[in-house]
């Protein structure tokens, strides 16, 4: 049998072979009054709240917070009653990291789609429909179409966009005295336009004289 001799080392006693051993002993800690944050909850509630508590020798108080409460931010607090031991693990880090490669990954995906359609440039889609076809594909979503409006295309091609489509309010009425017509453009019309475009179709530019929907290269 060994025997080791403790050492006294302030709050805890540590042993000739390297253990390190708690003493149990009284201490005048005080219930804090501030919010303790952690991941934006606060965690310093009933009936688990934290404790202010300067040690023997500490140049500042420290906060310190149950364990108890690490569950109510993700960490899995586990007791293990054959060996008294207790456990806290997360997995913010392993996440941390799975959410980093990710956006590397999708940043190096649109560098490299970027790469292609500079080196093999996609045939412009705006020829894919005629002004009546389009025309009829906006109509239903024109407001008061008796006041005059007008549909057409440009194709101002850049690095973002394949073109734009203009839709025109000839009479859009005064902001004082309204109704004109309007262009009351949907969620549903730019799902039509995408797939009939073959390219996203999006919300570029408007004002009460006209709306710009962009077709966009991605």
């Amino acid at each position: 049998m060994n025997y080791f001799p403790y050492v006294p080392q302030g709050n805890w006693y540590s042993s000739s072979g390297g253990y390190d051993y708690r003493q149990y002993k009284p201490v005048t800690a005080y219930t804090v009054d501030q919010p303790v944050n952690v991941n934006n909850q606060n965690i310093n509630v009933f009936p688990y709240q934290a404790l202010n508590y300067q040690p023997e020798g500490a140049q500042y108080p420290y906060v310190y917070v149950p364990i108890s409460q690490f569950s109510k931010v993700g960490a899995k607090v586990n007791w293990d009653e054959e060996t008294l031991t207790l456990s806290v693990t997360t997995d913010y880090y392993q996440i941390r990291n799975e959410l980093a490669a990710c956006k590397e990954s999708l940043k190096g995906c649109m560098t490299s789609l970027k790469t292609q359609m500079i080196e093999h440039p996609p045939a412009n889609p705006m020829n894919k429909l005629t002004n009546q076809q389009l025309h009829d594909m906006i109509t239903p979503y024109i407001i008061r179409p008796e006041m005059g409006y007008q549909v057409y295309t440009e194709t101002e091609e850049d690095e973002k966009k394949f073109g734009v489509i203009h839709v025109e309010h000839i009479q859009p009425g005064s902001i004082y005295d309204p109704p004109g017509a309007a262009f009351n453009f949907n969620q549903e019309l730019l799902d039509k336009l995408t797939e009939a475009y073959g390219y996203p179709v999006r919300f570029d530019f408007g004002n009460r004289h006209f709306t710009r929907l962009g077709v966009f290269k991605y």
